[in-house]
């Protein structure tokens, strides 16, 4: 005699549930792959473009410090000057104040000679 079997019988496509869990983390996976991706392409692409900026910056401030330099060049100082008839001569060395690392009784004393009405340089 034959024993009875009390399985039931499926019909249709079985998909074995540990193949769907591991094909999800797959999918998953590739998903942030392709995301990351794209968003590397898109943070070089935005690097490139501060490059080209940082470039053109830079030829900038190269052409300002030129012009800087030549507006504070003493012939120009000059010229000017003598373009708005301002009459001016350079100070005598008594005149000229050096600033260097000083301490707090050195500040003082130069504030002293500075404010003392004896010793106040003027335009001749």
């Amino acid at each position: 005699m034959k024993k009875k079997k009390n399985r039931k019988r499926v019909d249709g496509f079985v998909f074995p549930v540990p193949f769907a869990g591991a094909l999800i983390v797959v999918a998953t996976l590739a998903l942030a792959y392709v995301w990351m991706g794209c968003r590397c392409e898109a943070l070089g692409r935005e690097i490139k473009g501060l490059e080209g900026d940082k470039t053109v910056l830079y030829k900038k401030c190269l052409n300002e410090e030129y012009r800087w330099t030549q507006m504070k060049s003493p012939r120009n100082l000059e010229r000017v000057l003598a373009k708005h008839r301002i009459k001016m001569v350079w100070p005598r060395p008594a005149q000229i104040v050096r600033l260097r690392g000083i301490d707090a009784a050195e500040t003082r004393r130069m504030l002293t000679q500075i404010n003392n009405p004896e010793r106040v340089a003027m335009n001749e």
